[in-house]
């Protein structure tokens, strides 16, 4: 019972925890900031495999996995993550975050499994300057922070013994604020131009699982996943301001009419994804897979926030890794039923700046600690490096703490004995 009311208390206050800026990446810059959900815990330990589904895990990426849940499954993700930015004819600047990453409720019924939560899709948190020496010196500033965050509904049934299917309808929500200040030397008012916007719209997801037992107690996964281009809703503002460099009080202040040019309301589309997975492996033992992820960003664009050195296309995402168990039914020996986890992905998000794409390596590992139950503990570490290709301006070494709790609860299913 506590384990209910705890985490319905915390799904009403996750919205408040999910709007704090979790990105420090000049790179959030781009589309809607840098993509922040990339799985629930074990997934990313494997690389960000979303092919492996079981009866006690959720997949928050795999709604198709809903259907083979036999428990009921409150999860939560933590992060806390640090980057070493690298920029030319800079010192090296480390830069730290903490985050909520997801939360989510799934319910097992006879016929079919559901479940819903909160994610964070996308996060903005930047901070760069430039000095100008022209006539006199100007400093220029470029900050933005916030977000999007994405509120899910999932469904997953068994369509015969050996294929699932499922579907995810998620409805987006978030404020991005951009700043650009100048300061001339000399001077004691700044300019500041501030441009909000808030978005919001719904977007979906659909999924089918393969799976295939084989001899031995062998078995093979495949999956399949598709989520299409959407439209986002963009209320903006623009506001010009001056700011007093001593006391910070505000000197003149203007609003913008955007009605003028048919940027106050607009329609961004959103990127899509088309997921091709395989896994092959030993039941409750050990599996490998791999996955393969298209990703279309060609259609963004923001006429609002239109920046010169940023284009958009096509990317991808690659994604291999596993698990093994030494003994799940092992009784005097707890760490031979713990689950290790390793991965390693590799991805080109579909970005280009001054038309070079924005790559990213990372490796993963983590282990999976059984506690009451079914619950567990998932801890993990991932290392990798984000930047451009051939010369670029900033490069980032990051690596990150991964903490998931997964509490396995047994929902209507009456006692036979008191």
């Amino acid at each position: 019972m506590f384990k209910k009311v705890f985490f319905i208390f915390l799904f009403l206050i996750s919205t408040n925890f999910f709007s704090q800026t979790s990105a420090v990446s000049p790179f959030s810059y781009a589309g809607f900031g840098e993509k922040t959900f990339k799985g629930n815990s074990i997934n990313r330990f494997m690389g960000g495999l979303d092919v492996f589904t079981d009866s006690i895990h959720t997949n928050l990426k795999n709604p198709s996995g809903y259907a083979k849940l036999k428990v009921t499954a409150y999860s939560l993700g933590l992060n806390y993550n640090e980057i070493n930015l690298k920029k030319t004819n800079v010192p090296n600047e480390n830069l730290s975050s903490a985050s909520l990453e997801y939360f989510s409720v799934a319910i097992p019924t006879k016929i079919f499994g559901f479940g819903f939560g909160i994610v964070p899709y996308s996060s903005v948190g930047y901070k760069l300057e430039s000095l100008e020496d022209i006539e006199s010196p100007i400093l220029k500033r470029f900050n933005g922070f916030g977000g999007i965050n994405k509120v899910f509904f999932s469904l997953g049934f068994n369509l015969t013994p050996f294929l699932s299917l499922g579907t995810t309808f998620n409805y987006n929500f978030g404020k991005i604020i951009s700043e650009i200040s100048e300061n001339t030397s000399g001077l004691n008012y700044a300019t500041f131009l501030e441009n909000s916007s808030y978005f919001s719209g719904f977007d979906y997801q659909v999924a089918a699982n393969l799976t295939f037992n084989l001899k031995n107690n062998f078995e093979l996964q495949s999956y399949l996943s598709i989520s299409p281009f959407s439209n986002l809703v963009s209320k903006n503002s623009r506001i010009i301001y001056t700011r007093s460099i001593n006391n910070q009080s505000i000197g003149d202040f203007r609003e913008i009419n955007l009605n003028l040019n048919n940027l106050e309301k607009i329609n961004i589309k959103t990127f899509s994804y088309l997921d091709v997975g395989l896994g092959f492996g030993k039941k409750l033992k050990w599996s490998i897979g791999g996955q393969f992820t298209s990703i279309d960003t060609s259609n963004y664009k923001n006429d609002f926030l239109n920046y010169a050195n940023l284009t958009y296309s096509k990317g991808y995402k690659i994604s291999m890794g596993g698990f093994y168990i030494p003994n799940y039914l092992a009784i005097s020996d707890y760490w031979k039923r713990v689950a290790y986890r390793a991965g390693l992905r590799i991805e080109r998000n579909g970005v280009l700046i001054n038309n070079s794409n924005l790559i990213e390596k990372a490796l993963a590992f983590g282990i999976s600690l059984p506690v009451a139950g079914y619950s567990n503990t998932n801890i993990g570490f991932e290392i990798g490096e984000r930047k451009t290709q051939g010369n670029s301006i900033f490069k980032e070494a990051f690596w990150s703490i991964r903490l998931g709790f997964s509490l396995i609860d047994i929902w209507f299913i009456k006692r036979k004995y008191n």
